[in-house]
């Protein structure tokens, strides 16, 4: 079985602000994991499963995609999944909790969810550097939090990923609510 997430990306001018912060940690820390031209832009996971067959699971990810606008997004905090993740948190508005059950009610009886992800369980965030010791840790959330402002920005496409190591599997962009 392969692990897949669906993940959220962002605006230009959001994904940039990230990628600065992303930077910011790993010129701290010197862990540049994040920033290896094989991984992620920044982004939300909002589903996580395993599975053996992708190809029906990634229609039903289609036909969920469809109805689905831009939402905002605002970053208010840093966070850390000790002892090894680098994080800030959006503000779990309805959008967010709208695209985290949406996808995982429709996949719920396809795959097999990863605990993280389920109902009362999942937690929002947006890794800015990851695989890091204690001591990587403090040195990049000192250097982030010197720098860091609360910021506002909005989704601009869904994606299907293979996890580990990272394959983009199809992008779908979001429609501008009118």
């Amino acid at each position: 079985m392969s692990e897949y997430a669906i993940c959220l990306y962002f605006d230009n001018a959001s994904s940039e602000r990230l990628m600065e912060l992303m930077r910011t940690a790993a010129d701290a820390c010197g862990n540049k994991y994040m920033l290896e031209p094989k991984m992620m832009p920044p982004h939300i996971t909002v589903c996580c499963f395993t599975t053996d067959d992708i190809a029906p699971i990634e229609q039903i990810i289609s036909d969920g995609t469809a109805s689905m606008e831009r939402g905002n997004v605002v970053w208010p905090s840093l966070g850390a999944f000790v002892p090894s993740v680098l994080f800030t948190a959006p503000t779990l508005n309805e959008y967010l909790a709208d695209a985290r059950t949406r996808f995982n009610a429709q996949l719920a009886s396809k795959v097999t969810l990863a605990d993280y992800y389920r109902p009362y369980k999942w937690m929002p965030h947006t890794t800015l550097v990851t695989k890091l010791t204690v001591e990587q840790l403090n040195i990049a959330f000192a250097a982030v939090s010197a720098k860091f402002k609360p910021f506002q920005g909005k989704t601009a496409a869904l994606s299907l990923v293979k996890c580990e190591p990272f394959t983009e599997l199809r992008v779908w962009q979001l429609e501008e609510k009118v």
